[in-house]
């Protein structure tokens, strides 16, 4: 690897990152709170859906890796599956976010993923 291709890879890294704390602001700015009831440790509300930035940037990191790496991927229906199945955790972690969904409905959803990102190969 050459410096220019090191520099050009630390500089995705560090957009990458600048976009996941803009994301995570963002949640914060929205108030996507979580409220304390017996069942939590926390006393005060919480900012939730910091995930969301997380998410994005890992979504846009491996699009990138997807339609530009072609020597470094896993074969596409291998890499179709997992992004598949990230972006379907991530929607039921975000609508949970907001609306608190029991655990069978988190559960299920992660079987699904699951058995999306095992069926692709």
């Amino acid at each position: 690897m050459t410096l220019f291709a090191f520099l050009h890879h630390l500089a995705f890294c560090a957009g990458l990152a600048v976009l996941s704390a803009v994301m995570v602001r963002a949640m914060i700015g929205a108030r996507v709170m979580d409220q304390p009831d017996p069942r939590k440790a926390h006393r005060m509300p919480t900012p939730k859906g910091g995930g969301v930035g997380v998410v994005v940037t890992f979504m846009l990191g491996i699009s990138v890796l997807y339609g530009f790496a072609d020597f470094s991927r896993l074969a596409d229906p291998y890499f179709r599956g997992v992004i598949l199945a990230a972006f379907l955790i991530a929607v039921v972690a975000f609508i949970d976010d907001l609306r608190d969904w029991p655990f069978t409905v988190k559960l299920a959803a992660q079987v699904v993923a699951a058995l999306a990102a095992v069926g692709s190969g």
